[in-house]
C-alpha cells in the first residue's frame, strides 16, 4: 500500500471513541471521475453523517471527483496496485483488513472483486450496488460476468438496484434470490430543487409573470 494510502486508512480508523460510535462503510466506486454513480455516492457520504464513518476506494487512479468528497472522508485510489489480474481480491481483502470497516458497499461490475476482499478480510456486511449494465454489455448477456455475479450472490448480504428492470435481471436472468433484491431508485433532492410554478424563472430573472406588462413609470 503506498504512503498516501496508509495516510488515508489512518484517517478512517479514526480515535477509539469514535469507533465505538459509528459504523465505518466503505463505498467501492468504480473511478474518481465525474459521473452520476460517483455524485450520488458523495451525497450520501455527505447526509448519512449520524451513527456512520465513510471511507471510498476505488480501483482506478485519482480524479476530479476527490474534491467532491467530505474533507474528513478518507479516499483511497489504488490505481496500480490494483492491476486487472487475479490477485485483486487479495489486494482488497488486505486494504479492508486495515479500514477495519463494517460494511463493504460495492457498485457495479468493475467492483466485484471487493466482494470476494470484503469476505476475506472478516467483513460482517456486504452490500452490492447495480446502477446500470455496461456500456460493452447493455442488455446484460455477457455469459462470463452472469456466471461470476451469480457465483458471488451468496457472498453478498443485500443486493440493491436502481430500477425495477435491474432487479427483475438479477432475480429471473442471473439467479439471484428476490429476497436477497432491494430496488431504491433515483431520486431528486428536493431541498436543492424545489418546484416554484410556471412563473418561477420569470421572477428569478426580474421579469414579470408571462401575460403582465411592467408597470409604466
Amino acid at each position: 500500500m503506498s504512503s498516501a494510502g496508509a495516510q488515508e486508512v489512518s484517517a478512517a480508523e479514526g480515535s477509539p471513541a469514535t469507533r465505538r460510535r459509528s459504523a465505518l462503510i466503505a463505498h467501492v466506486i468504480p473511478t474518481l471521475r465525474v459521473a452520476g454513480l460517483e455524485n450520488v455516492v458523495a451525497r450520501l457520504t455527505d447526509r448519512l453523517r449520524v451513527g456512520f464513518r465513510h471511507a471510498v476506494v476505488t480501483p482506478a487512479g485519482d480524479g476530479p471527483m476527490r474534491a467532491r468528497f467530505p474533507e474528513d472522508v478518507p479516499v483511497i485510489a489504488m490505481a496500480e496496485q490494483h492491476r486487472p489480474d487475479r490477485w485483486n481480491a487479495l489486494r482488497m481483502a488486505r486494504l479492508f483488513r486495515a479500514l477495519r470497516p463494517d460494511i463493504v458497499h460495492s457498485r457495479n461490475w468493475s467492483c466485484v472483486d471487493a466482494i470476494i476482499g470484503a469476505r476475506l478480510a472478516g467483513v460482517p456486511i456486504v452490500i452490492h450496488s447495480e446502477h446500470g449494465r455496461e456500456a460493452s454489455d447493455p442488455e446484460g448477456r455477457n455469459r462470463l460476468r452472469r456466471i461470476g455475479r451469480r457465483m458471488l450472490s451468496p457472498m453478498v448480504s443485500q443486493f440493491v438496484t436502481v430500477s425495477r428492470d435491474l432487479a427483475r435481471w438479477l432475480i429471473e436472468d442471473i439467479g439471484v434470490p428476490r429476497g436477497k433484491v432491494l430496488s431504491i431508485c433515483n431520486g431528486v433532492d428536493t431541498q436543492r430543487f424545489v418546484p416554484a410554478g410556471r412563473h418561477g424563472p420569470r421572477q428569478r430573472s426580474g421579469r414579470p409573470p408571462e401575460g403582465l406588462q411592467p408597470a409604466p413609470r
